[in-house]
Parts: structure tokens; sequence; C-alpha cells
């Protein structure tokens, strides 16, 4: 394949658009932070503290997935109705039992964690690009982990 400018923009235009369907799951995810206020349980303290690591985290996450956008295109589409578009995650209705809402976080986690995945593949495999495949694996070492915390308090 010979590379040219209009390959890189197109390669770079896939990748806009599969950065910002990503953005918009974390942005769905991040209602974690609103999990804590709809607790009803003994250990509301303790799922308080655990709800704030997560949502913590997916703070840290949200700014590199938008840091990486505005390496791509100067300007990142700041209002989430812009991400919202492409979300492919669903908003649960509350108030929910503990357990479910640890398994809807879990399910969601999961889906983001297949999601991560694809991109790997398609940016290892598709385009060449390594750097990007690198950030989307370190995003999904992030919500493995996640994932793996959601998993001990459901068991």
């Amino acid at each position: 394949m010979t590379i040219t400018i209009d390959s890189i923009k197109n390669e770079q235009y896939l990748l806009l658009v599969e950065l910002k369907k990503l953005l918009a799951n974390e942005y769905m995810l991040y209602a974690t932070r609103y999990s804590s206020w709809d607790i009803k349980d003994r250990n509301a303290v303790e799922l308080d503290k655990f709800y704030e690591s997560q949502y913590e985290e997916l703070d840290i996450v949200i700014d590199d997935i938008i840091e990486r956008v505005r390496s791509i295109k100067p300007f990142a589409a700041g209002r989430l109705s812009n991400y919202f578009k492409f979300a492919t995650l669903i908003e649960y209705s509350y108030p929910v039992s503990q357990k479910e809402q640890l398994s809807n976080l879990l399910a969601d986690h999961e889906i983001i964690i297949q999601q991560l995945n694809q991109l790997a593949t398609d940016f290892s495999g598709k385009y060449n690009n390594y750097d990007n495949t690198g950030f989307v694996m370190g995003l999904m070492e992030k919500h493995t982990k996640m994932a793996w915390r959601i998993r001990s308090y459901l068991n």
C-alpha cells in the first residue's frame, strides 16, 4: 500500500470516529459517579468509596482519550451531546439493588473491554498504528482491573 496524504487523512478520520465512540461509552460508564447516590445498604460508606475510586479512574481515562483526540484533531468536540450519539452503552434505570447496580457496571466494563480489544486488533492489523494500539491496550488493562474489583464485590 502506498502511503499518501489522503490515506493518512482517511486513517486519522477513522481513528477519530473510533475514539469518539469509545469516549461516548466512557462517559456513559462515568455514571458510576451517580451510583453511590442510590446506595441503601449497610455497607454504604464502603461502597461509596469503591464507586469513588472507579469514577476517579474513569475521569483519568476520559481525559487521556480527549488528549489523544486533540493530538489528532486540534479541537475535541466539547459537548456531551456530540459524543452520546456514538454511545453503545445504555443508561440503566435506578434505583436498583446493589447487586444489580454492580452487575450493570460490570457488564458495561466488559463491553468496553471488547470494544478496546477490537480497536487494538484494528489499529495494529488494518492500520499498522502501534502507538494507538498501545494506548487502547493500556485502557483495556485499566478496565480489566476495574471489572475485577467489581467481580470481587459480586462474589
